[in-house]
């Protein structure tokens, strides 16, 4: 979904190829913690939290730096592309998000005890992260003219909370089979709206208006959509957890 969506971004729709990686993070990253784990918890009990974990290895460690050096590439045109692709993941080396996330991969590899204070002032970041993002929509949606970025927004929309799901479940019928439950949360977690820090990754390149309108829109959608594909998967598939 990450590299589809931005291919058809910067092909078709012919954007910079900033927004067009954007396009691709938001139709390919879910809000896997606030939204997707509690729904995935009340069906399928404790295995939501083995996914949740698979989830967050995979979105932090490998989608979301690829999806920034994807990004990065839009200001080192005229190179050859993979001399950009490397130069821009060198770049990343000094982003202080990317930086977090490996430290923090690290030190929960290798089960490093971190003392009481440090655990408490974490713990107060973390807790604080889902109202500063949510400031942030709020604040990128003021003075917003959305004629100019509705259909951008529908188009991430639509691929989040559609084609998304349609792709996790495409490979799971593909390839070998998969634990039913980890199938189910899987599928449930890819029909998640974008992730709440979207517009913030978003704003190094100017782009938070849309991505916030798109939060906005995938948000309200997946009332719809998720309801639907939790039925299709229980009444269409046979599906059970």
């Amino acid at each position: 979904m990450l590299l589809g969506a931005t291919a058809f971004a910067r092909h078709v729709r012919h954007e910079s190829m900033a927004k067009s990686a954007l396009i691709g993070m938001g139709m390919a990253f879910s809000n896997s913690g606030f939204v997707g784990y509690p729904i995935a918890l009340q069906i399928l009990g404790p295995p939501a939290a083995i996914a949740l974990a698979m989830c967050m290895i995979v979105e932090n460690v490998l989608l979301l730096p690829l999806g920034m050096a994807l990004a990065e590439m839009g200001g080192n045109s005229g190179q050859r592309w993979h001399r950009v692709f490397l130069r821009s993941f060198a770049n990343l080396a000094r982003n202080p998000m990317i930086l977090a996330i490996f430290a923090g991969f690290i030190v929960s590899l290798l089960e490093i005890k971190l003392s009481e204070p440090l655990v408490r002032t974490v713990n107060m970041l973390a807790m604080a992260s889902t109202a500063l993002a949510l400031f942030v929509i709020g604040g990128s949606l003021v003075g917003l003219k959305v004629r100019s970025v509705l259909g951008s927004a529908l188009v991430i929309a639509a691929g989040k909370l559609l084609l998304h799901p349609l792709a996790v479940f495409a490979m799971l019928w593909l390839f070998a089979p998969v634990d039913p439950q980890l199938r189910m949360a899987a599928v449930i977690f890819a029909s998640m709206p974008m992730m709440s820090i979207y517009p913030i990754l978003a704003q190094k390149y100017g782009h938070e208006g849309f991505c916030a309108a798109a939060v906005l829109v995938a948000t309200l959608g997946s009332f719809l959509t998720v309801s639907g594909v939790l039925w299709a998967m229980g009444a269409l598939l046979g599906w059970t957890a």
